[in-house]
């Protein structure tokens, strides 16, 4: 048997205050850097894409590979608390309400949430997933 090493083609993706940082996974080298619109609460890293939710509501896709800016999607958020995946769907709350919306940006559904979670910040949960509200302590 003759061993073949396998190539790591996705960099690591770091998420800073404002900023996306990626580096190869193999010798650390800078690979590319971004700025988003606000600071970034979550990110979810797929296949090809890196997701951000920054903390004024919007959605900014970019390329896993090269960092290329592919697209800011503008919710009715003012403020954005929590995202996850479900397969091809992004669930995401934030301070107006719940929405989804599948991988291309397109928003499939949105809800208000009822008054009663106006105050505080939010979580969003699937079976066998959640995304946890960040408090200050």
């Amino acid at each position: 048997m003759t061993y073949r090493e396998t190539p790591l083609p996705a960099p690591v993706v770091v998420a800073g205050c404002i900023s996306l940082d990626a580096f190869d996974r193999r010798t650390g080298a800078p690979a590319w850097n971004q700025k988003t619109s606000s600071a970034i609460r979550r990110m979810i890293v797929t296949e090809d894409r890196v997701v951000v939710l920054c903390s004024n509501g919007n959605v900014e896709c970019f390329d896993l590979a090269s960092g290329t800016p592919l697209g800011v999607v503008k919710t009715d958020l003012k403020q954005g608390y929590a995202m996850i995946q479900d397969q091809s769907m992004l669930l995401i709350v934030g301070d107006r309400g719940v929405l989804a919306m599948d991988l291309s940006g397109r928003v499939l559904w949105s809800r208000p949430l009822p008054a009663s979670h106006y105050a505080g910040l939010r979580g969003v949960g699937i079976p066998g997933l959640v995304c946890q509200p960040d408090y200050d302590t």
